[in-house]
């Protein structure tokens, strides 16, 4: 009896015992006859590959509250297609379903998304998910008119006019934004508001990313590079970015991309309840 461990493909020696059991000689000990293979049951001897699994999300593309659909996409490549996607929301049971899931959320807070990917063999994919989805409750979410998803103004003014604003407004991006699509978002501005530009510095959970960029004080954007490190302090990816910001500097929404991409490839984007 064969008991499977693991991924891979047994070997085994199939033996036939002769007519007596003496040692050498015509009839008598134990003759190598043939070599077969057990596949796993996830693969097929030869022709498969793991399946990788990607996720991206509508969150971030504009100030989420709650009563907002958000839309996930899931990419599998790898094992033998067609595949079936398993996605759940908030840890709370897998659901079956096509590459696309959506879901109304009706809870503010932060919330959490994963999908596993199957293959037509029956060999699943890691768990892939985003967490940190911040979610404001209806009546408390920062007021985000003048701002559409692309990050322009429909105000009349110029783009995130600061007409209006009030004492509880950010001065800058500096600070924190627990809520960042790649985790905890750090920034740390060189300056104040001078009409101009200046530079910005920061930090993400996600892989030790670094940021470096430009604030645009009166477009109210950063643009600029994103850098990843592996736990052993190796080059994990590398790409850029490019975010808006609301009048107020409590929230922002954006794009990045890797260095070799030739467009966006997903969205970026996170708030905060107070200035830090």
């Amino acid at each position: 009896m064969y008991k499977w461990l693991g991924r891979g493909t047994i070997v085994v020696a199939a033996l036939s015992l002769g007519a007596s059991g003496g040692g050498g000689g015509s009839g008598g000990g134990c003759d190598m006859s043939t070599l077969f293979s057990l596949a796993s049951p996830y693969t097929s001897i030869g022709t498969s590959t793991p399946v990788d699994v990607s996720i991206d999300s509508n969150w971030g593309a504009g100030h989420n509250t709650v009563g907002d659909t958000l839309t996930f996409t899931a990419s599998a490549t790898g094992g033998t297609p067609p595949y079936t996607y398993f996605w759940s929301f908030d840890g709370a049971g897998w659901t079956t379903g096509s590459s696309s899931y959506s879901v109304t959320v009706s809870t503010d807070g932060y919330h959490t998304i994963d999908v596993v990917a199957r293959d037509a063999t029956g060999q699943d994919s890691d768990a892939v998910g985003i967490g940190n989805l911040y979610i404001e409750s209806a009546d408390g979410a920062t007021d985000t008119a003048g701002i559409t998803s692309g990050g322009s103004s429909t105000s009349g003014g110029s783009t995130n006019d600061n007409a209006g604003t009030s004492s509880s407004d950010c001065p800058s991006p500096q600070g924190t934004f627990p809520g960042s699509t790649w985790g905890d978002l750090t920034l740390v501005v060189s300056g104040s508001n001078n009409g101009g530009t200046s530079p910005v510095n920061g930090t993400y959970t996600y892989r030790h990313g670094v940021v470096s960029g430009t604030l645009d004080w009166t477009q109210q954007k950063i643009a600029g590079t994103w850098t990843e490190y592996y736990d052993d302090g190796t080059l994990a990816g590398t790409g850029e970015f490019e975010w808006t910001f609301s009048g107020d500097y409590k929230w922002f929404s954006g794009w990045w991309k890797w260095s070799s991409s030739s467009a966006p490839v997903g969205n970026w984007g996170g708030s905060r309840s107070t200035c830090n």
